[in-house]
């Protein structure tokens, strides 16, 4: 069997939609100390400073809610890893 990656939206509403199907995920995501590290990303890619606010006034709510993910198989990014070094 061919296993196949397919990479869509951590939005609960996908998430939940995933459970749902009973769909196996992976669920990639920075450790919660690393909230700085991000947002410098953020910024050095040019992401929109109204999006770069919203991460950064809600980072614990959204690590939360990743964190408490049922249905799925969690992986923490450390500090300097990217998506690339855990697939």
């Amino acid at each position: 069997m061919v296993e196949k990656l397919v990479f869509v939206s951590s939005h609960k509403v996908v998430r939940d939609a995933l459970v749902e199907a009973d769909i196996p995920f992976a669920l990639v995501f920075p450790e919660r100390g690393l909230k700085g590290e991000y947002l410098k990303r953020f910024r050095a890619r040019g992401s929109d400073s109204n999006f770069v606010k919203l991460l950064d006034d809600n980072w614990d709510n959204f690590i939360d809610e990743l964190e408490n993910q049922a249905g799925c198989t969690p992986i923490r990014l450390k500090a300097g890893q990217f998506l690339k070094d855990v697939l």
